[in-house]
């Protein structure tokens, strides 16, 4: 490392140092891996909660890596819990697709209300606001 040869001070630090470095080369290669690097990291508000698209359709994405399932349910599907289920990645984020209705607008407008439930491994259901949420009432 080339600021132990800068800095004679933290040779004695030299295995900490090395330690961190390989520590944070893992997790840029597992950012990577994840999600392509550390900038989409940085701009994960554009890929969780609720965005919608050109078409009308409607990205949703939850990290919740410990929860067994995650459905959202609001005033768009008459808080029907059941309806739109998420599929679950090797990342613990849960997504779906909400299509948009027949005449292109977007399945859930502007100031809808939307809960997300999360199933939990031993079972419990809870319903909960969805930590991307942008405006809460």
């Amino acid at each position: 490392m080339e600021v132990l040869a800068d800095d004679k001070m933290l040779q004695h630090y030299e295995n900490d140092l090395k330690a961190r470095q390989r520590d944070f080369i893992k997790w840029l290669q597992t950012f990577d891996q994840a999600e392509g690097g550390l900038l989409n990291i940085a701009r994960s508000y554009k890929k969780f909660g609720l965005n919608l698209q050109s078409n009308g359709d409607i990205e949703y994405c939850e990290w919740a890596p410990s929860a067994v399932s995650v459905t959202i349910f609001g005033e768009f599907n008459n808080w029907n819990r059941e309806e739109y289920r998420c599929k679950k990645n090797e990342f613990g984020c849960h997504s779906l697709t909400l299509k948009a209705n027949p005449d292109g607008s977007p399945r859930i407008h502007h100031n809808t209300k939307y809960k997300i439930r999360i199933e939990e491994p031993d079972g419990t259901l809870k319903d909960r606001n969805s930590a991307w949420a942008r405006y809460y009432i």
